[in-house]
């Protein structure tokens, strides 16, 4: 005969099969308090946390229901599901492994596999699945996704139309950017799960349908309302809105059900760094890295914001971290380069030997090579190599750049070329046209040079100039045969190790009384490779060369040529004519 206990959870089980699951929790709630230690009981409370999202709680509850009847099949299962869930793999596979013969088991330990990159172990648990039940959906879609068949999986959706494979079908489609055939096949999956919401919402937005997203994940929410996945996504959405005080609030809800989500401790710690809360940001990229030391994108931003604060020797090491990695973002050579100069400014020998050791770990680096001359105040010997890299690693974010670091060299020349007119003009190291595009109405013909193709793809949208050419200046001057009325050289001669070649290419392809128009950085006392990897030049030699080969200043200007770490880049702009 039942107890009226067992009435009482037999009614709750109902209710539940129905989908009225807050009343079926309320009586499963009855029967705990009145019986704690009720296997069934924990098992179906922990089942309607799972239900909800509430994927730690569910775990708990689970444990203690499997402890109790270890030997029921359903609800070691369902815990291993949960914990397969939460990303504990190898508890997961050894609760799935206790009923090796289950074959929604067998197929649940293949996706395991599959995440773990172990296809030949999935491939193997799939086929076992199959033979001990043929028909098994899950099976199938298994095997398709291991032998990376799209057509074998479109035809597992079709004939199956199992809601996972529609929702892998969809994956497939949106990570090979075709949002729109994802959308189609998420919706076949019925969205009965956060997480077929969840894939709406992403697949959504690559639509910028943001609106739309932000209402799917919602709906996702609603039924999983403890799923940091669903909050995590809604906090991207805030950011896209600019509203980041709702997104900081949602990543901290989403850590508050899962400490772990990658996701959201790190966009988390991205929005403390861009909002510039230092030691928030430094706190939340640390927790991430505790348990995930080789989370690339999360060590990179932990070594940006420690070169901001002056701890260059822990950076430069999680730079070169970073660097030696499989994708590394292609800036960072120069980060730590940058963060080299920066810590040769107080312990110069320790620089220098974080230097050596690149240098010879990556010989045919330019970056490598430049930095150690830099700080050993050597000429450096491969400055073409060097100087293509830096403008083709810097061409697409080379203008916003300049912004940033407050240059005022391009206004500042107006002042010495305004209301003149010249036919023949010769841009050195053109760039992406800045000169051009700001002053090339006062010239009839303009050439413009420069070393990096990818920066003279740039230049040639900007239409200002007749001819690019692509080439080195050095060469260029040996080689030309034409007369020019004005040549200049903005932001150049910090990369030439040697300007007398360069005054006697300009000397030679200048027109009578035809002028050189440069800008040259100083403060320094002699001509050297300073740390920051660019050739410094005393005005006073600059004045003495020109003078010696041929050529007079008829205006001059001390300028603040770039923003720098301490305070501004001090130069010149000179206009010379030959005498």
């Amino acid at each position: 005969m039942m107890s009226n206990l067992d009435i009482i959870l037999d009614e709750a089980f109902s209710l539940y099969n129905a989908g009225r699951v807050e009343q079926a929790e309320d009586l499963t709630r009855q029967v705990l308090n009145a019986e704690p230690s009720h296997g069934d009981a924990l098992f179906l409370l922990g089942l309607i946390a799972y239900q909800s999202g509430a994927l730690e709680p569910a775990a708990d509850l689970l444990f203690q229901a499997v402890k109790l009847y270890p030997d029921i099949e359903n609800y070691t299962l369902t815990l291993a599901s949960v914990l397969q869930k939460q990303g504990r793999l190898d508890e997961a596979l050894t609760h799935y492994e206790k009923f090796p013969d289950n074959p929604k088991g067998l197929a649940q330990r293949g996706f395991i596999y599959l995440l773990k990159k172990q296809e030949d172990f999935a491939r193997s648990a799939f086929k076992k699945a199959l033979e001990l039940m043929p028909s098994l959906a899950e099976a199938k879609l298994g095997l398709a996704l291991v032998e990376k068949d799209i057509k074998s999986l479109e035809k597992t959706a079709q004939e199956t139309n199992l809601p996972d494979a529609w929702y892998y079908l969809a994956k497939h489609y949106r990570e090979n950017n075709h949002p729109k055939k994802a959308l189609n096949s998420i919706d076949k999956t019925g969205l009965g799960q956060g997480a077929y919401l969840l894939e709406k919402g992403i697949i959504l937005e690559l639509l910028n349908r943001l609106e739309d997203a932000v209402l799917i994940y919602r709906q996702a929410q609603e039924k999983e309302p403890y799923n940091a996945d669903i909050l995590a996504n809604q906090a991207n959405i805030f950011i896209h809105q600019g509203d980041f005080r709702s997104a900081e609030d949602y990543y901290k809800r989403a850590l508050a059900h899962d400490p772990d989500n990658i996701s959201a401790r790190h966009n988390l710690a991205d929005l403390m760094f861009k909002m510039d809360r230092t030691a928030e940001a430094l706190e939340n990229y640390r927790i991430l890295l505790t348990k995930h030391p080789n989370n690339m994108p999360a060590l990179y931003n932990l070594a940006i914001i420690l070169e901001r604060v002056g701890e260059y020797s822990d950076a430069a090491g999680i730079y070169f971290k970073v660097f030696i990695s499989e994708n590394p973002p292609p800036e960072t050579e120069w980060r730590i380069a940058e963060t080299l100069s920066g810590l040769a400014e107080t312990n110069k020998k320790l620089a220098r030997e974080f230097a050596k050791g690149w240098a010879k770990s990556f010989p045919n680096s330019p970056v490598a090579e430049h930095t150690l001359s830099a700080l050993e105040g050597k000429t450096e010997k491969n400055i073409l190599a060097y100087t293509k890299k830096l403008y083709d690693d810097f061409s697409d974010t080379y203008d916003n750049r300049i912004k940033e670091l407050n240059s005022s060299v391009i206004k500042e020349i107006g002042a010495f070329i305004q209301d003149k007119e010249y036919e023949k003009v010769l841009d050195l190291g053109c760039g992406t046209g800045a000169f051009g595009k700001a002053y090339g109405k006062q010239f009839k013909n303009i050439i413009g040079v420069d070393i990096s193709d990818k920066m003279l793809i740039k230049a040639e949208k900007v239409k200002a100039y007749n001819k690019l050419i692509n080439t080195d200046i050095v060469s260029f001057l040996e080689e030309n045969k034409r007369q020019f009325d004005l040549i200049s050289a903005i932001e150049v001669l910090g990369y030439i190790p040697d300007i007398l070649p360069i005054l006697s290419g300009v000397k030679s392809a200048l027109n009578k009384n035809g002028c050189f128009l440069f800008s040259v950085e100083t403060d320094t006392e002699k001509p050297k490779l300073s740390l920051n990897g660019r050739y410094l030049y005393p005005i006073e030699y600059v004045e003495d060369i020109l003078k010696k080969n041929g050529f007079k200043i008829i205006q001059r200007k001390k300028v603040n040529l770039r923003r720098e770490k301490q305070g501004y880049a001090q130069g010149f702009i000179i206009l010379a004519e030959l005498d």
